[in-house]
């Protein structure tokens, strides 16, 4: 399997909201080419959960325990990226 050709990087904390609207733009894309990388700083599951509700997307969703910088949770997704473009987009 070839890798796709962007990957989006999500670093997310709390903002299940925001990240439901980019989650919701990225479902309508013509474009199909691309992972999403979703790492959670939440103390919950509330991203989890919400993710749960995107099946048909390609997401990989990764939760860091304990929670980490901002800086680092935005370094640790893009570090499990698998394209050779990244686009990071925080939530």
């Amino acid at each position: 399997m070839s890798s796709p050709f962007i990957s989006i990087c999500i670093p997310t904390y709390k903002r299940t909201g925001l990240l439901k609207k980019l989650l919701d733009s990225i479902q309508v894309q013509t474009f199909r080419d691309f992972e999403i990388l979703i790492n959670d700083n939440s103390p919950d599951d509330s991203v989890k959960e919400l993710v749960t509700a995107y099946p048909l997307l390609p997401i990989s969703y990764q939760k860091n325990e304990p929670a980490v910088t901002a800086v680092e949770n935005g370094t640790r997704v893009m570090r499990r990226a698998n394209a050779p473009w990244i686009k990071l987009v925080h939530d």
